[in-house]
């Protein structure tokens, strides 16, 4: 597996967790609006009802037919799902404490952390 430098290559591809079990299908990418290096992975989840959540994108390595990401499937399955389009800042203070990271708000207009190319 390769380290990924851009993971829009990606969308549409399976991402897996990491004991190697699908999560779901790769729909975007949120970036630090500060750094511009990926924070999150859109995942379209579910077979049946389909809905988005946010997956750390630190750590994920790629092969042609899909992403592996350091999480495991459980983890993901109790994350708080999200709404197409542009985040709010309750819903990036939500992803980042669920994963247990530390979130402060940007010093970008409005305060945003995470945005998409």
């Amino acid at each position: 597996m390769a380290f990924i430098e851009n993971l829009n290559q990606w969308t549409g591809k399976d991402v897996l967790g990491a004991e190697g079990e699908k999560i779901g299908r790769l729909a975007d990418t949120y970036y630090d609006a500060e750094t511009d290096i990926a924070q999150f992975l859109v995942v379209e989840t579910g077979s049946l009802r389909k809905h988005l959540v946010l997956v750390p994108a630190g750590g994920a390595t790629g092969t042609p037919d899909h992403l592996t990401v350091p999480i495991d499937k459980d983890t993901v399955d109790k994350a708080p799902t999200i709404v197409a389009g542009e985040l709010s800042l309750e819903e990036e203070q939500r992803a980042f404490e669920h994963y247990g990271f530390e979130y402060s708000a940007a010093s970008t207009p409005g305060g945003r952390r995470l945005v998409r190319h």
